[in-house]
């Protein structure tokens, strides 16, 4: 896995879409930004977000877990 393919993700996301909830791991939904922040700081959870999503982006490797969670409206805390 390689930082440049979540950095390419991220670019082709237009600015506007980068605070709206997009993936769920564990529970919990994660924005774009979010997603992005902990990759480059090498984290764990960055590296398995990362990981999700080179899952989900190969479309011939969808999980039934997977498609699921796309077909799910995913819910999230705004509390911050």
């Amino acid at each position: 896995m390689s930082r440049a393919f979540v950095m390419s993700w991220y670019n082709k996301i237009p600015p506007a879409e980068r605070t709206l909830p997009i993936i769920m791991y564990n529970g919990k939904v994660y924005t774009p930004e979010e997603v992005y922040r902990e990759v480059m700081a090498g984290t764990r959870l960055g590296e398995a977000l990362q990981a999700k999503i080179e899952r989900l982006r190969a479309s011939h490797s969808y999980a039934l877990d997977d498609l699921k969670e796309l077909t799910t409206l995913p819910k999230r805390e705004w509390s911050r």
